[in-house]
């Protein structure tokens, strides 16, 4: 007879998140997103997710201009738990950059992400 045994998990917050990047705990090129407070590793990118998300950031760059921000495989602020990094993210434009804060959803016109 099995027995199942619910194990708790230390959840996360946006700052904490940022934290341990901060800290090194997670490195630069490590490959996760935090999504809904748990630190998720995500696959690495092949030649057709990468061939998509180039072929999308052009068309929207050609088609959009100056009424959206093309942002690829950038974070979006999902406060208090989240900070995924959608393939293409269109914000609107900002009279003051995005180097200040990332985008939060009221910024994102829309998030495209791209599955193989």
């Amino acid at each position: 007879m099995a027995v199942e045994v619910e194990v708790p998990r230390r959840l996360f917050s946006v700052e904490e998140y940022h934290r341990m990047g901060k800290a090194g705990i997670l490195r630069e090129d490590e490959r996760v997103e935090l999504i809904e407070a748990v630190i998720v590793q995500v696959a690495p990118i092949g030649p057709p997710h990468f061939g998509c998300v180039i072929n999308a950031t052009r068309l929207f760059i050609t088609r959009l201009g100056e009424r959206a921000v093309v942002s690829p495989q950038n974070p979006v602020v999902i406060r208090p738990r989240s900070e995924p990094q959608p393939d293409v993210a269109l914000p609107r434009p900002r009279s003051v950059s995005y180097s200040r804060a990332l985008p939060t959803p009221e910024d994102v016109l829309l998030a495209v992400e791209v599955a193989d």
